[in-house]
This record gives C-alpha cells, sequence and structure tokens, in this order.
C-alpha cells in the first residue's frame, strides 16, 4: 500500500516529541497542537475502542523476564553493529532526496538536517563503546533481575484508576489546546534534547530475530536494530517515556517469484525492516514491597506509536499488489501494564504493551495492530538492556506482518543533550 511519507515522519515526531518532565498530560499542550483536527480525532476514536479490549489478563510478563534472563547470559547482541555505519550517510541522502517535498518548512528542513547530522556524529564518537558495553557489564547484570512477587490479579482496580487518571488528564490537555499539525521542529527538538526536562537519553544497538510475510512472500532473517530512547528512571509517579529505531539486514528479504524485485530497496547492503517511534506517560504507582522489603511500582501506560512496514515488493503476477509495494504505516494509541523494581543499584522492570489504530491510506479493513511484551535492566545509568517481543500487522489477514524478538544494550549519553 503507498504511504504518504510527509505523514509518516510527522507522525513518528509527534510520537517522539512529548517527552517533558512534567506531572500531568496539560504540561505536553504545546506539543499535543502537532496533531491536527482529523489525526486527534482517529486517536480519540481508536483510543475508546482500544480501551474498550485492553485486558491484563492476557499480559504473560514473565516471559518478558525469562528472556532478559536468558540474554543477559548469550551472546554479544551488539555483534556486527559496525557494519552498519554507512549507513549514515545512505540515509542522508534518502532525507536529502525527501526534504524537497516535504511538507515542512525551509528552517524546520534546515533543522531535521542538522539534527540527523548531530545525532549521526554523536553516534561515530560512541559506537565503540556502545559495541563494547554487553562486555563491559555482562557479569554485573547477570543474577540481578527480579523475580516480581506480584500479578494483576490483585491489582486490576489501582491499574484501572491509574489508566483513568491519564485519560482524563490527557482529555483536559485536548480541550485546551489547538489542533494546528505539524511546525516548530526546532522548538521539538530543543524539547526532547533539554536536561532539565528529561532525566536520562541513550542510543542503543542489537540484534532481533524476525519473520513476516507480505501477501504470501514469507521470511525469517537475522536484523540488526539501532535507535534512540529516554531512560525510564522509575522514581516517581508520573514519567514520560518515548523512543525511535530502525531495524533492518545485509540479506536479501523473501523469496520472489519470476524474476520480480526482491526487498532490497535499492541497496544491498542493509535493507530495512521497520521504522518504530512511540511515546507515551506512565503512572508509576508505589505499591508493596517483596522479598527483602524491594519496592515495586505498578506500571499504567498510555501514549501514541508509530511503526512503518519497510520491505518493499512488486509482484506483477499478482493482480491484487499491482502498483503496491510493501512500505506502509500505521499508528494509534498504545496502553501498557507492568512493573518495575529497584535492588541497589540496579532497576528493572517487565511491560506489556497493546496499540490500535490507522493505516496510512488503507482501506476500511486494513487496521494497524501492535502487540508487545518487554523488559529491561539498567545499571546505575552506566547500561540498559532490553528485550522486546512482539507481533505488528498493517493489513488484514496478516498479509503484512511482522514478528520480532530483539535484545539491545544502551548506553546513556549526556551529549545528546542540546540544552
Amino acid at each position: 500500500m503507498k504511504t504518504n511519507f510527509n505523514k509518516l515522519l510527522c507522525l513518528v515526531l509527534v510520537c517522539v516529541s512529548c517527552q517533558l518532565h512534567a506531572q500531568n498530560w496539560g504540561a505536553f499542550t504545546p506539543i499535543l497542537s502537532q496533531l491536527d483536527s482529523a489525526q486527534r480525532a482517529q486517536y480519540l476514536s481508536n483510543l475508546s475502542n482500544l480501551q474498550t479490549s485492553w485486558s491484563t489478563d492476557s499480559l504473560n510478563l514473565g516471559s518478558g523476564l525469562d528472556s532478559l534472563n536468558a540474554a543477559l547470559g548469550g551472546i554479544d547482541p551488539t555483534t556486527g553493529l559496525d557494519s552498519l555505519t554507512a549507513e549514515w550517510g545512505i540515509r542522508r541522502d534518502s532525507l536529502l532526496s525527501w526534504l524537497p517535498g516535504s511538507v515542512l518548512n525551509a528552517p524546520d528542513q534546515d533543522t531535521l538536517l542538522s539534527e540527523f547530522d548531530r545525532i549521526r556524529d554523536i553516534w561515530f564518537a560512541n559506537n565503540d563503546s556502545i559495541t563494547r558495553g554487553f562486555g563491559l557489564y555482562q557479569d554485573s547484570l547477570q543474577g540481578n533481575v527480579p523475580v516480581f512477587g506480584t500479578s494483576f490479579d490483585t491489582l486490576g482496580t489501582e491499574h484501572q484508576g491509574s489508566l483513568d487518571s491519564l485519560n482524563q488528564n490527557l482529555t483536559a490537555a485536548f480541550g485546551s489546546t489547538p489542533a494546528t499539525g505539524i511546525s516548530n521542529i526546532s522548538s521539538f527538538f530543543n524539547q526532547i534534547f533539554n536536561k532539565s526536562l528529561i532525566t536520562s537519553l541513550e542510543l542503543y544497538g542489537g540484534r532481533a530475530s524476525t519473520t513476516g510475510s507480505y501477501y504470501g512472500s514469507n521470511f525469517s532473517i537475522p536484523a540488526n536494530v539501532i535507535g534512540m530512547r529516554s531512560v525510564e528512571q522509575f522514581d516517581r509517579t508520573w514519567e514520560p517515556r518515548w523512543a525511535f529505531q530502525m531495524s533492518g539486514t545485509t540479506k536479501a528479504i523473501g523469496d520472489p517469484a519470476n524474476g520480480e524485485k526482491n526487498a532490497a530497496s535499492g541497496n544491498d547492503r542493509f535493507n530495512p525492516l521497520t521504522i518504530d517511534g512511540n511515546f507515551s506517560i506512565m503512572y508509576n504507582l508505589n505499591i508493596l514491597t517483596v522479598g527483602d522489603n524491594l519496592p515495586v511500582r505498578l506500571i499504567s501506560l498510555l501514549g501514541l506509536e508509530a511503526s512503518t512496514f519497510c520491505p518493499t515488493y512488486r509482484e506483477f503476477n499478482q493482480p491484487f499488489t499491482n502498483n503496491n509495494k510493501g512500505f506502509t504505516t500505521g499508528w494509534g494509541p498504545q496502553i501498557g501494564a507492568g512493573f518495575s523494581t529497584k535492588i541497589a543499584r540496579f532497576t528493572a522492570y517487565t511491560l506489556g504493551t497493546l496499540s490500535f489504530g490507522e493505516v496510512n491510506l488503507g482501506g476500511p479493513d486494513y487496521r494497524y495492530l501492535n502487540t508487545q511484551i518487554e523488559a529491561g535492566i539498567r545499571f546505575d545509568n552506566k547500561v540498559t538492556m532490553r528485550v522486546r517481543t512482539g507481533t505488528t500487522s498493517w493489513a488484514p489477514q496478516s498479509h503484512k506482518i511482522f514478528n520480532n524478538h530483539q535484545v539491545t544494550v544502551g548506553l546513556p549519553i549526556s551529549a545528546l543533550f542540546k540544552l
């Protein structure tokens, strides 16, 4: 399905942009205005549908902790990241070719390009540290993932109360915020990279095991993951959270028939799989202690996410795909729940999220659906390790679907802050 790439970028910017240190959604009104009136109406409608179907009964949070423990005792997930160095130049060329036809005005285009260059330079300066992080801290991290002695069986009321608080706050903020649409990119970057607003930011990378399907053309392939995100502290009741990442592979994707193009997208070195961005606010309710008086917080989460299925195909022997390609974007509200705890110098969490929403330029039966279970552990603010497993779909009957299990290592980097 052809995608309005302008809208993709706008949505991703909105996903990442709401990263302010504040007590409630009301402090985000300048950012919430970047949703235009149509996008806001879609968001609220899908949020209502999502809340109707949301249930913590389906969350297997223990699987996330098990996966994290296994990953901590496994091989270095950053192996091979050095091979992606050339991709920064390739993506910059792509950005230069896209900007002239985008919805961004000239100052915003200049800001976006300069920020890309700034982050690229920071990545190059810290690439060796990122790829050495797992080996340096693996022994310290192992054996410190907790077994949470609690569940949603007795905490459903508390979770719903926190979720209601987030919803009511968001509704009030929308009511006092004009829906002007994307603009003022310079202010957006100043906010998300402001150390007085954000506790910690990190660059991260790792590996993923992926399977997927595009109208019967299936793939199962290892991939690299690179990205940037906030580092959750879980030390306050209200806490924002955001991430932006790309996954891809140096291998051909799929097995096209009759000489058709594979998903190489014109680049034999790195074939994108997905581009993902999300923003949410967590309500971290301090609920109890377990074991040796360890504090546990109940996480309730409400936000927005966008994800793009990137493998591109043209299958001329199948009429229903004529004039179509795989590159497709979905976006929608995100709800989540989980637990976090702090043990000495270690902070760990497990979290499940569900998102339901729109597919850009899709028909009425095209809906975006994303389910994820993740778990992570942080050693001071020196290193983080996370595991995420889930399924994302962009089309009916699983025609565009992506399953992933990814393990990443993150390095908090103060140079990411601008102000």
